[in-house]
């Protein structure tokens, strides 16, 4: 079914979750040179304080705020979604994660996960829309 448990890690913090391999998931980051997965909002607030989730949340209505956070690596990613539509999505990096498939543990450095508030965009199954690329 594409499931997969997940793992994600961040400054000393542990979050266990699940995992949707997303083939239709090509999302890159043109900064990082990374494949983009994509987090449900409410599962970063696990990692960092709700407080912080919320002023991430806000810096996309004032950009300005983007330099005034505890999470250094913060940028916006141009994306297209599944419908055609042109947005703008907040990109964080986390310090690693690991994605549990049947036959191995994939490790991911340095993964870039994009922010997402809406609650159409995930599963309730899962919490991260994993990239296409990361399981080849």
């Amino acid at each position: 079914r594409n499931i997969y448990p997940v793992t994600l890690k961040y400054q000393g913090k542990i979050q266990q979750t699940y995992g949707f391999f997303d083939t239709g998931n090509f999302l890159m980051d043109p900064v990082k040179k990374q494949p983009v997965s994509v987090i449900k909002q409410e599962l970063l607030g696990s990692l960092v304080s709700e407080e912080l989730v919320k002023k991430l949340m806000d810096i996309r209505d004032k950009p300005e705020g983007l330099e005034n956070t505890e999470l250094v690596s913060l940028h916006f990613l141009s994306c297209r979604t599944a419908d055609g539509k042109k947005g703008l999505l907040l990109a964080v990096v986390l310090d690693e994660f690991l994605i549990q498939t049947p036959g191995r543990v994939v490790h991911v450095g340095k993964p870039v996960l994009a922010i997402t508030s809406e609650p159409s965009a995930l599963g309730e199954e899962y919490g991260i829309l994993l990239n296409s690329r990361l399981l080849n």
